[in-house]
């Protein structure tokens, strides 16, 4: 009686909180009179943001959704495939809004995927190996980043190498944390994290008496909308024959075509285009178009707010190579600074803050109260982040069975190969760590798209040597086995367990992130 009795109560109170979260979730989706946009008010390549090119025809290769870091590297990695094999081919990219205005555009910029975190939510379902080989993909996306904005000149993009320090408020969870950073330790041996116990977090980092603990590693920032319109940019001018691009152009339809040598009919705000292959690079939003994935992923909705340091900060060592985040039971905020210029400090981005704030989400978005003092808060905006049901993304073909659409094939091609000539891929569901999972991904895609994913070539700037297989994680392939093991209700049990505060009894998992989402609870759920 007394297990019912509390089943029932649990049950209560769980379905108390998700119709709180649904309040909260219509309160901020209800659209402020001004809406801020968070690439500062003067953004840079401004004849390019709201770029609207006519295309000669109607026709293209390869049509790419989105206009984002994802399908930024999908394009750059199309193109150059394309002149690596003499064959040029037309790519068009539609963007609903301005370019990069969706989640990229709208991150802190911080390249740090937690890696002790990430191996420990991955070696139960990958197991110890797998999980080390994708943490070092992602801390490869790290160095590539690095690579091409030094190379390329993109200083933009603000571009620079942190130490990423991590704050713990209570012994137990620092202990988890210290943990896990010993069992990374052992299977990425060349990645190294420095603990930290009381009174030395406290001397080294200049804390008050509330730290009880900390870590710290490599890590980087970015200004993600920079960097991105710095490779728009580049690639307009590089393949100005062969890339066009379409902001503020929504993609409302797909259909399929027969054998006029057209695999899809793309229909938008601005006509219909055809296109033999087509990527969705909308992260949260691809479900829209693919109707298979909507029970493999969800949307998020995530914050940022942009504050003016006081002097005492900005005097410190503190603003110059540090970035930060402070962990609190499963989840964690971020905080990190734009570089100081000759205009003196710049803002500090804070992410998060949803996860230890339940019943007051909504006042943290802005423009429905009275703000703080306009010395300090610059501006606060969210973003839909998006989340698979196993934690990783969605990177290669598309089954038809997903899409719903399957082109007849070109004659005397055989349905085994139908992919190679006409198809639909992705690459999205990043978690709220698109930085370090999306511009290798997208580099893959391309290579995949045009055929060459098995050529063996020499390291090039942005792209891994070798062939595809060689550092591209398997576990990213949207397969039909993988979709079979995973479904909504993972990330709806993630989701409650992340409210309640609580992991299922048998659990060990008591550090930051738990769920894979660094900013999912009562106030943010997407329901």
């Amino acid at each position: 009686m007394g297990n019912a009795q509390s089943s029932q109560i649990s049950s209560g109170y769980a379905a108390a909180l998700a119709r709180n979260a649904l309040t909260q979730f219509n309160t901020i989706m209800t659209r402020v009179d001004k809406p801020v946009n968070p690439q500062l008010k003067d953004p840079p390549y401004q004849d390019i943001v709201s770029i609207v090119q006519e295309i000669p025809s109607d026709k293209a290769d390869v049509i790419i959704i989105g206009s984002g870091i994802a399908a930024a590297a999908v394009a750059y990695s199309v193109l150059a495939e394309y002149k690596r094999i003499n064959k040029p081919r037309r790519v068009l990219v539609i963007e609903a809004r301005d370019l990069c205005a969706g989640a990229t555009g709208r991150g802190n910029g911080l390249l740090n995927c937690a890696p002790h975190e990430v191996f420990h939510r991955l070696r139960a379902s990958v197991g110890l190996n797998r999980a080390a080989a994708l943490v070092r993909f992602q801390l490869a996306n790290i160095k590539v980043l690095d690579e091409l904005c030094r190379k390329m000149k993109w200083d933009i993009a603000e571009y620079r190498d942190v130490d990423h320090v991590e704050f713990y408020f209570s012994d137990r969870d620092r202990d988890l944390a210290f943990r896990k950073v010993k069992l990374l330790s052992q299977w990425v041996p060349e990645f190294e994290i420095v603990t930290y116990f009381e009174q030395q977090a406290q001397s080294r980092f200049k804390t008050n008496r509330s730290v009880k603990g900390a870590i710290s590693y490599d890590a980087a920032v970015i200004w993600p909308f920079g960097f991105v319109t710095s490779v728009w940019n580049h690639l307009l001018r590089e393949y100005k024959d062969s890339l066009y691009i379409m902001t503020n152009t929504r993609a409302n339809s797909i259909e399929t075509l027969g054998r006029d040598g057209h695999g899809y009919i793309v229909r938008t705000t601005r006509g219909k285009f055809r296109c033999n292959h087509l990527v969705h690079a909308t992260n949260a939003f691809a479900p829209s178009l693919v109707r298979g994935l909507r029970n493999k992923m969800t949307g998020i909705l995530g914050t940022a707010t942009a504050l003016r340091p006081g002097n005492s900060f900005n005097n410190s060592d503190m603003a110059h190579g540090q970035s930060w985040s402070i962990a609190h039971g499963k989840t964690c905020d971020y905080a990190m600074q734009r570089p100081i210029g000759l205009d003196g400090p710049k803002d500090i981005v804070v992410s998060g803050g949803f996860s230890h704030a339940t019943g007051h989400g909504t006042s943290m978005i802005g423009g429905r109260e009275t703000d703080s003092p306009s010395g300090r808060v610059i501006e606060t905006w969210s973003g839909v982040l998006s989340a698979t049901g196993d934690i990783l993304p969605f990177v290669g073909h598309l089954d038809p069975s997903l899409t719903g659409r399957s082109p007849k094939p070109r004659r005397n091609k055989t349905k085994k190969n139908d992919y190679k000539y006409y198809g639909e891929w992705i690459t999205a569901g990043f978690g709220g760590d698109g930085l370090t999972w999306a511009w290798l991904s997208g580099i893959a895609l391309g290579a995949m798209i045009v055929g060459t994913e098995n050529f063996d070539v020499k390291q090039e700037t942005g792209r891994p040597g070798g062939t595809v297989a060689k550092w591209f994680p398997k576990e990213l392939l949207p397969t039909l086995e993988r979709f079979d093991e995973r479904t909504f209700g993972d990330i709806a049990l993630r989701f409650v367990w992340s409210i309640l505060g609580n992991q299922p009894e048998g659990s060990d998992d008591g550090g930051h992130s738990a769920d894979g989402i660094h900013q999912a609870n009562v106030d943010n759920i997407m329901l």
